[in-house]
């Protein structure tokens, strides 16, 4: 659930420059009711490789560990890839199955699913490496893991968005600096 919370911070940017209140209430709606359906899967992931990994270390097998941790990571990023496609492509349905489609919570909602199309994929495949080191008995590299996919994946995304000519992303220093 944490990590849910930090992917769910880091996942609104498109709200991040705006103080509006309304803006930060429909990021939260899009996040929790659209977005859990990527990072649910992607926790679940984590909690299998973790215990598969941390089995396989005690009875001497690491290779095994790391094929699981492969697998869960593939599976994971094809799910993704299939509700990323969805959040992209056809943003109006998923909306309107949790009442967010009047104008600026809808426009919001739009941009925020375009943004966690590309970033689930990246939060996903770094849950279920997470969850194997976890499982290793690791506590460093998943935190580095954690901070880069969770913060400097997102920033980097939003600054690669903002370059496009009519792009909507907003500046990177707007978002730090609130």
């Amino acid at each position: 659930v944490a990590t849910e919370r930090m992917g769910g911070e880091a996942a609104l940017p498109a709200c991040a420059a705006r103080a509006d209140a309304g803006c930060h209430a429909c990021g939260a709606a899009v996040y929790v009711a659209v977005c859990s359906l990527c990072t649910r899967t992607a926790v679940g992931l984590g909690g299998a490789a973790s215990a598969i990994a941390g089995r396989t270390l005690g009875a001497v097998n690491p290779g095994r560990g790391a094929h699981a941790a492969l697998a869960g990571a593939r599976l994971g990023l094809g799910v993704a890839t299939v509700i990323g496609l969805a959040f992209f492509f056809i943003p109006g349905p998923l909306l309107n199955i949790f009442n967010i489609n009047d104008g600026v919570a809808g426009s919001i909602g739009r941009q925020l699913l375009a943004y966690l199309a590309v970033s689930g994929l990246f939060v996903t495949v770094a849950l279920s490496f997470t969850g194997a080191l976890l499982g290793t008995g690791a506590t460093n590299d998943p935190l580095y893991l954690s901070i880069v996919s969770k913060v400097f994946v997102p920033i980097g995304i939003c600054t690669f968005a903002h370059g496009f000519p009519g792009s909507r992303a907003p500046p990177v220093t707007d978002i730090l600096l609130g």
